[in-house]
């Protein structure tokens, strides 16, 4: 994005590093580049969870984004990073939130009740919500919001879904791969036995034909005469 609106200026914020550490390639000029080249764009290594403030002064952006934290986040936190986003965007500026329903649709017997386990288990011993998907709209309301819409996109999950079922189940096996150390640990199972549920699961999705919704939501912070 800072590549393509070049008058705009960018910031991402993460508590891990994650740009490359390589050249990377432009595929507008054909050259190799680094991917910190651009000067709109700015990214800052931070942890909200320990400082519960983000590192800009308030009415900074007039838009702000934040996706993909379902589980990085207790309940409790939830409030405060909300208010945080709130805080740094200018009266009229725009919060928009992107996350993955983590309990996909429409599962076979076996992978429902495994993926039922593990969202108890997230809760009760996490208190982290898998499905806060589901609650984003809610969420930008009782943040004060105005204008607030969403709507979510189904994908396909498994073969079923013809290149971009395969491509969202192997990114769903990557999740699963990632997780395993961390869910065998919380669960109190094997990693045997863990592998044992996750190829059970994903052996029912030709049959069952599940599908993952991804939910948007976005609203306008208030202008001070609201």
């Amino acid at each position: 994005m800072a590549q393509d609106f070049v008058r705009s200026t960018f910031n991402l914020v993460d508590i891990c590093d994650l740009l490359p550490q390589q050249p990377v390639f432009n595929v507008y000029t054909r050259k190799q580049e680094s991917e910190q080249k651009h000067p709109n764009f700015t990214f800052i290594l931070h942890n909200i969870l320990q400082t519960k403030k983000l590192p800009f002064d308030s009415n900074h952006f007039d838009y702000a984004q934040q996706h993909i934290t379902a589980l990085t986040y207790k309940h409790q936190d939830w409030h405060i990073i909300l208010q945080e986003l709130s805080r740094v965007v200018k009266p009229g500026g725009y919060i928009q939130l992107i996350e993955v329903d983590l309990m996909p649709q429409h599962l076979g017997p076996q992978g429902e009740l495994w993926l039922e386990q593990i969202h108890q288990v997230l809760v009760e011993k996490r208190n982290t919500e898998p499905r806060l998907a589901c609650q984003l709209e809610k969420s930008l309301l009782d943040l004060g919001l105005v204008d607030v819409q969403s709507k979510f996109v189904s994908i396909p999950l498994g073969s079923w879904g013809l290149d971009l079922g395969n491509l969202w189940k192997q990114n769903f096996e990557s999740f699963f791969d990632s997780a395993k150390p961390f869910l065998t640990e919380l669960m109190g199972i094997s990693g045997r036995e863990y592998k044992r549920k996750v190829q059970a699961m994903m052996d029912e999705f030709d049959e069952y034909k599940p599908f993952s919704n991804v939910y948007l939501a976005w609203g306008r912070v208030p202008d001070e005469q609201q």
